[in-house]
């Protein structure tokens, strides 16, 4: 409605008074302004801000945090803010969640058992400490989430089996979701250990090639580095890749751009599409959807969950951090009982440090901001 002002109303287009006895001097223009705004009801919401902090990243960075009806059939965004939401970004650990709704998939189809024990061989263990020689399936989901241990979720994820994912996700229509590379074969590509899939004389061709490639040939020259590295042990492996990351093979931009493409990678809006389908659309069984809600709230010991201000009645959520690459993924339902999803993805950082303390205070910005009602 038009402000009332004592005994008369304030014409929005020229700011002077108009009383009530003098409603005749209003012109046509105002009182058809005024009839439709009684017909509207309340003006329409304001449009949000840019988020704050995304100009002074080091880097690349995408934001997509979203307020959504829990009860709907899709995901119905109440409220959101975004920044760069489809630009594409590496995951580095925080496509875990995905290997552990397959797992629990397969629990439900009584392919596995929680009390399962499975070997972690040398030709499938990554870069970590302390790598069991064998563990039961519940200890090493618990790792993979909560320690992001990589030597977990790759035994884990060829475990499932490496196009799992894919299918998983084309079904969810999410296309441009790419989660194909466990970690040990990410690092083995960068080594130079496999020259016939990825040598190091001409590996921006090579990662620009697998990029470029349908999922079922991604998958393919998974396999085939697997296969071709499956004889290095982790030391060897932790050494050959240390030229890479001090940017010895390629400068930083090229060694950037040749993570962009060999590593998993998604959207920022991609990545809230997908907790949706984690957290509200999983069509697993209630053990395992309880399973997924008490393994998720541990993700990386919780730390994402300690940048929230707002209270919280559940979170859970997972991140992940390589060479110029910062991540941080999650869903929260508060106190006022609004459900949040959020998803802040960072790439081409050159100061990851100044970059995830921005990162932190992103997650406590989408939840101050979307908890509003």
């Amino acid at each position: 409605m038009l402000p009332l002002t004592g005994l008369g109303w304030e014409d929005p287009l020229s700011g002077s008074y108009l009383p009530v006895a003098d409603m005749s001097a209003m012109t046509p223009r105002i009182i058809c302004l005024l009839i439709a705004l009684a017909f509207l009801g309340a003006a329409p919401p304001a449009a949000h801000a840019t988020p704050p902090l995304v100009g002074n990243f080091t880097g690349n960075v995408g934001v997509y945090v979203a307020r959504i009806d829990p009860g709907a059939a899709t995901l119905t965004v109440l409220a959101s803010d975004e920044y760069q939401p489809d630009m594409a970004f590496p995951l580095a650990s925080s496509f875990k969640p995905a290997v552990l709704y397959e797992l629990l998939r397969d629990i439900d189809e009584g392919a596995l058992g929680w009390r399962t024990r499975i070997n972690i061989p040398a030709a499938d263990q990554s870069l970590d400490d302390k790598i069991p020689k064998r563990a039961s399936i519940r200890k090493l989901a618990k790792k993979m989430i909560k320690k992001s241990h990589n030597s977990s979720t790759d035994v884990l994820f060829k475990q499932v089996g490496l196009g799992a994912p894919t299918q998983t996700l084309l079904g969810w229509g999410l296309p441009g979701l790419r989660i194909v590379m466990p970690t040990r074969e990410f690092w083995l590509t960068l080594s130079g250990l496999v020259p016939a899939s990825f040598p190091t004389n001409d590996l921006p061709a090579a990662a620009a090639a697998f990029a470029s490639a349908s999922r079922a040939d991604q998958i393919a020259t998974v396999e085939a580095v697997r296969t071709a590295g499956a004889g290095f042990d982790v030391d060897t492996l932790d050494a050959a890749v240390d030229d890479f990351y001090n940017f010895q093979d390629y400068s930083r931009p090229a060694s950037f751009d040749i993570l962009d493409d060999v590593d998993n990678i998604a959207t920022p809006r991609e990545m809230v599409e997908l907790y949706w389908q984690l957290f509200f659309e999983n069509q697993l069984s209630a053990a395992q959807d309880k399973q997924l809600r008490k393994i998720m709230k541990r993700g990386d010991r919780a730390i994402d969950r300690r940048q929230i201000d707002v209270k919280l009645r559940y979170w859970g959520g997972k991140g992940g951090s390589d060479l110029g690459m910062l991540s941080v993924a999650g869903y929260g339902e508060t106190r006022k009982g609004n459900h949040i999803l959020y998803a802040i993805l960072a790439s081409h950082s050159t100061n990851e440090n100044a970059d995830f303390d921005r990162l932190d205070r992103l997650i406590t910005w989408a939840f101050d901001t979307l908890d509003t009602q």
